[in-house]
């Protein structure tokens, strides 16, 4: 869950492509906005911020969008994260 206790489901972003690929005939898709709020670590180590929960996150709704790509599941042409 984030901050704000929203749930974390990258399988929504997979079932969204699916239903827009059958819902309008597979057009190209662009996401727009894609993140989520997590707590900000204050300080960083050795001048990198240790922000794991941020990267997981990231790496399973790219992933989710890579597999709905693949299985065809829609024509997904961007991907923004958002801030």
């Amino acid at each position: 869950y984030t901050e704000t206790s929203w749930e974390v489901f990258p399988q929504g972003l997979t079932d969204t492509l699916q239903w827009i690929r059958e819902r309008y005939d597979n057009p190209p898709v662009y996401i727009t906005e894609n993140g989520a709020a997590f707590y900000d670590p204050p300080v960083a180590e050795n001048g990198r911020v240790v922000d794991s929960l941020r990267v997981d996150y990231l790496r399973k709704h790219i992933g989710a969008v890579h597999h709905g790509n693949r299985g065809r599941l829609g024509h997904v042409r961007g991907y923004m994260r958002g801030r």
